[in-house]
């Protein structure tokens, strides 16, 4: 298995190849693909979700089939062209598409292609088949030299490249020598070195595991994780597990209902684990999300390691001994109180990300992605807009690559910065277009205050949707307020929707705070009286004093 800096090296290196476009080199440029190629077969057999293995499938499939067009028609075909980003095709699709599974390229894709057989050397035994390069497919054989009679020297002209458009020239990223040297660290951490943020919980956790192998264990305490979304509690799930070195265990609460099935795919679960009796780490993610039946079953195995459920033949106990208990919620007062108290002692709440850490993500990011950045002021940019998420760091990242690719160079420059944020409608904050309807529609509401099945009526949004995907935000930077009459809006948002005023938690700001009434703005004085402007009289005109009077010699004056 490959990691995935090898694979995009792979991938970059395939794509230099395709810009020279010279003949010689496609079965080069196979052989990388064929890298790619195997990995992902490998990644299909072990993979246990039927969407990954479809996923998969799909992309090595693909790339197959780009081999064989690429050793049959060589770099001039518009399929291999389209596949590396080089040309715009209707007929073909890129790589990134493929990889997405939002598109394939079938064998049906694949163009006719007669090949000339080539004829060995000297009459020996039959070669092993080898997939033919672009050369053999072009050239006639070679004659066979008589008996006896040594080999003329062959001189092959050199192949011109094809031409290739110009480029503008940018320059490469810098090298940071503290920076990690492997992308899949920065994409995807892999160890609790490579995580930013939450040092609070991180610290706790490394304690907690070298106590765990000092005694030679392989679980810990019962964990429960809150926090907004975005914040990383997914991946920090994970990576307890990685260090642990234990197998994991993954469920998201928020698909079970207060139904016979849902609880019967619930006990399945935990029966499965136990059949495999290894160590594990079970974590049960939106945990507030679980019906209250399912939450109370829980309590049982948090506290015997045994866990019970009813079936119409009676109660059933099924042992798991060596686990790891990992709940995480985004609504604390959802979980159970005798939930919570089980898991007391490690109990964390995940803070939001500062902007210090978030420029080292969006620049980690950027440097894994091998893009350079025209100015500073992009991350600046990213960092206000990202709303302090992981998922919209991602989604930015992905995006900005995704505009450079097209592009056809490394660099992400400010103007793709301001496309992108055009294109998703994100404004300089972080608000979406839904969430300022939102907006405009409590500032219409002449009582102040909206309740919110009228709010949501008014923005054509199911009030679920509503409370659960777009308040959060507004809530969070203090933009609406909640009470009894219903949601309003506070000072703060009347700024920034009539100055484009905002300030962040932490004294950053975006636009600028107009005067109070009343206030006078004091600007700075000019270094020097300006020429045009006469001087200003005096109101009285200055006279000089009155002379002395003079005095006798003799003592007594005139």
């Amino acid at each position: 298995m490959k990691t995935l800096s090898e694979l995009r090296e792979l991938f970059v290196s395939a794509r230099e190849i395709a810009k020279e476009a010279s003949p010689e080199r496609a079965a080069e440029a196979a052989g990388k693909l064929e890298g790619i190629s195997t990995h992902c077969k490998k990644l299909y057999e072990v993979s246990s979700s039927y969407m990954e293995r479809a996923k998969c499938r799909n992309l090595y499939e693909s790339i197959d089939n780009v081999i064989k067009i690429l050793l049959g028609a060589g770099f001039c075909n518009e399929i291999v062209g389209s596949f590396f980003g080089l040309i715009d095709s209707a007929r073909g699709v890129s790589f990134s598409e493929v990889s997405a599974g939002r598109a394939s390229i079938k064998k049906a894709d694949i163009p006719e292609m007669p090949v000339t057989p080539v004829a060995p050397a000297t009459p020996v035994e039959p070669a092993t088949p080898v997939a033919p390069a672009l050369a053999e497919l072009r050239m006639p054989p070679p004659p066979t030299p008589a008996a006896n009679e040594p080999e003329a020297p062959v001189t092959v002209a050199p192949v011109a490249p094809a031409p290739v458009a110009e480029e503008p020239v940018y320059a490469p990223a810098k090298e940071d020598p503290e920076a990690p040297r492997d992308a899949a660290s920065v994409l995807n951490p892999e160890s609790f070195d490579d995580f930013i943020g939450q040092a609070h919980i991180i610290k706790a956790l490394r304690e907690e595991i070298a106590a765990a192998k000092i005694q030679g264990i392989k679980h810990l305490d019962n964990i429960l994780l809150f926090g907004n979304r975005g914040l990383g509690k997914s991946t920090l799930m994970k990576l307890i597990a990685k260090e642990l070195g234990v197998r994991f265990e993954f469920i998201d609460c928020s698909t079970f209902m207060n139904d016979v099935k849902s609880q019967r795919l619930f006990h399945e679960f935990f029966v499965r684990i136990s059949k495999l009796d290894e160590p594990v780490v079970i974590a049960l993610d939106e945990i507030h999300a679980l019906p209250t039946r399912l939450q109370s079953a829980l309590l049982t195995l948090l506290n015997d390691r045994v866990y019970s459920y009813v079936t119409e033949s009676g109660t059933k106990n099924v042992p798991i001994r060596d686990f790891t208990f990992l709940g995480a919620t985004t609504d604390y007062d959802a979980v159970l109180p005798t939930l919570k108290d089980r898991c007391s002692n490690l109990t964390f709440f995940m803070k939001d990300y500062t902007r210090d850490e978030l420029s080292r993500i969006f620049r980690n990011k950027f440097r894994a992605m091998r893009l350079s950045l025209e100015t500073d002021k992009i991350v600046e940019q990213c960092v206000n807009r990202c709303r302090s998420s992981i998922r919209d760091v991602n989604a930015i990242i992905k995006g900005l690559n995704t505009k450079a690719v097209n592009r056809n160079h490394g660099v992400v420059t400010m103007d793709m910065v301001d496309e992108y944020f055009a294109d998703r409608g994100i404004d300089a904050i972080g608000l979406k277009d839904t969430e300022k309807r939102i907006l405009e529609a409590i500032a219409n509401e002449p009582r102040g205050s909206i309740s919110e099945e009228t709010l949501a009526a008014r923005v054509y949004l199911d009030p679920a949707v509503l409370t659960s995907e777009h308040e959060p935000f507004l809530l969070k930077i203090g933009f609406i307020s909640i009470n009894s009459k219903g949601r309003s809006l506070t000072q703060a948002a009347e700024d920034y929707m009539r100055y484009g005023y905002f300030q962040y938690p932490d004294g950053h700001t975006v636009g600028a705070k107009p005067a109070a009434d009343g206030e006078i703005k004091i600007t700075a004085a000019p270094a020097a009286p300006v020429a045009s402007e006469p001087a200003k009289p005096a109101e009285e005109p200055v006279l000089p004093p009155p002379p002395a009077p003079k005095t006798d010699p003799n003592g007594s004056d005139e």
